[in-house]
C-alpha cells in the first residue's frame, strides 16, 4: 500500500480508486464485505476481509458500495406490459459481425451514465477487446445488446450479461448469468427501458425451442441506484447476497487531516 501511494505521488495523482480487477468482465470491482456469499461467480470478487481493513488503516475510505442481488430469471414479453409503450424502441442483439457499428455508442453511454469508478479502465482498447472476446466465446446471440430510439435514430441504452461457467446442469448447459451492465441514457431513464431490456434478453436466455436454460441471474447495483434496486426487488424478487466496497484515497484530504493532527 505504501508503494502504491509512492507511485501515485510520483505521478502527481490526486486520488486512488479501487480495486479494479482486470479483466473486469471476469473479476469485477471491489473488495467483498465480510459475511457475503462466497460462491464463485463471474465478476464477483472473493477475498478475506483483512484486505479492506489494511487499506482503511492506511487512510483509504469506502467511496462506493455495490450490492449483488440473486434471483430466479423470468421470461416475459415486455411489449405486453401494462402501462408501458415500447413501440418507439428497437432491441438489437450484437454479434462479432455487427459490434463495430455500435461500439462508439456503447462507450458514450457508459462514459456519460455510469458511476465514476466503472470508468477506470486502464488500457481501455485492450480491455474492451477482452470483454467482448470473452462474451462471444460462448457463441450466444443474446449476451450483448443495444436499444435504439426509432424517432431520433439514437442508441439510448445498452447492456450485456455474462454466463457463470461455474454453474451448469447435468447436461453441461449454462444455468446462471450475471447482469453485468444495464446502461440507459439519462434522458430516457424512468420509462421502463430496464424492464424492456430484461424481458427481451431473458426471453432468449430461457427458451425451450433453442434449449437455452438460464434459470438464475445475479445483478450488481450501486446502493444509490434506488430505481434499479426497487425494480430488482419488486419485479424479479432479487435477494441481496453479497456486497463489495470500492475504496478511495484522497491526497488532499489526507494532507488536511495530517495538518489538523499537528
Amino acid at each position: 500500500i505504501d508503494e502504491l501511494k509512492k507511485y501515485a505521488r510520483r505521478n502527481k495523482f490526486k486520488k486512488i480508486f479501487g480495486p479494479v480487477n482486470i479483466p473486469i468482465i471476469i473479476f469485477g470491482f471491489g473488495f467483498m464485505e465480510e459475511g457475503s456469499n462466497k460462491q464463485l461467480a463471474t465478476g464477483k470478487p472473493v477475498n478475506p476481509p483483512i484486505y479492506q481493513r489494511l487499506f482503511i488503516k492506511q487512510g483509504f475510505y469506502i467511496k462506493y458500495i455495490e450490492e449483488n442481488y440473486y434471483s430466479r430469471a423470468f421470461r416475459f414479453d415486455p411489449d405486453k406490459l401494462l402501462g408501458y409503450d415500447f413501440s418507439e424502441f428497437e432491441f438489437i442483439n450484437l454479434t462479432k459481425e455487427n459490434l463495430h457499428e455500435y461500439l462508439d455508442d456503447m462507450i458514450r453511454l457508459h462514459k456519460n451514465n455510469m458511476p465514476e469508478y466503472s470508468k477506470i479502465t486502464p488500457n481501455t482498447e485492450k480491455n474492451v477487446k477482452v470483454l467482448f472476446d470473452y462474451l462471444f466465446s460462448y457463441e450466444k446471440d443474446f449476451l450483448v445488446w443495444v436499444v435504439k430510439h426509432i424517432p431520433s435514430n439514437q442508441i439510448v441504452a445498452c447492456g450485456h450479461i455474462a454466463p457463470n461457467p461455474f454453474i451448469k446442469d447435468k447436461k453441461g448447459r449454462l444455468t446462471s448469468a450475471s447482469i453485468e451492465h444495464v446502461v440507459v441514457d439519462k434522458k430516457f431513464q424512468g420509462q421502463g427501458i430496464t424492464m424492456y431490456m430484461y424481458g427481451k434478453t431473458f426471453s432468449q436466455a430461457i427458451n425451450p425451442e433453442t434449449g437455452e436454460r438460464i434459470k438464475y441471474c445475479t445483478n450488481s447495483i450501486g446502493i444509490n441506484n434506488k430505481r434499479i434496486i426497487d425494480f430488482t426487488r419488486k419485479y424479479i424478487n432479487g435477494i441481496m447476497d453479497r456486497r463489495h466496497f470500492i475504496l478511495e484515497y484522497n491526497f488532499d484530504k489526507a494532507k488536511l487531516s495530517h495538518l489538523a493532527q499537528i
